[in-house]
């Protein structure tokens, strides 16, 4: 999925919140390009893709996404997956997050 900055014409007010979240993502060959070694850029690109496919998801299939902001499940679903046992979903966002997960496994995105 692509953010051109410019855009002006969306084909739903729910498709221009989703972009208006994913024009703020720098892409990787501009945020990147300082990277220090392979595995970080590896890293980050593997973020990056997984980011990407979320936000396609959830513009390709809004009915799957129930409770869509889309910061929730691009930043802070994200990060609680790559914490692991660290931190916890709070209770007003643990329906979502478990469906943020079903929907990653079944989708098979990142």
């Amino acid at each position: 999925m692509k953010f051109d900055p410019n855009q002006t014409e969306f084909t739903s007010d729910y498709e221009r919140v989703i972009w208006d979240f994913g024009k703020q993502i720098v892409p990787p060959e501009i945020s990147l390009a300082d990277a220090p070694d392979e595995e970080t850029r590896e890293g980050c690109m593997q973020i990056y893709d997984c980011t990407m496919e979320i936000l396609a998801d959830i513009n390709n299939h809004p009915e799957d996404y129930p409770w869509c902001i889309p910061y929730q499940y691009t930043g802070t679903y994200i990060g609680w997956l790559l914490t692991g046992a660290k931190t916890t979903p709070f209770k007003r966002d643990v329906d979502a997050y478990a469906h943020f997960c079903r929907r990653l496994r079944d989708t098979g995105s990142c």
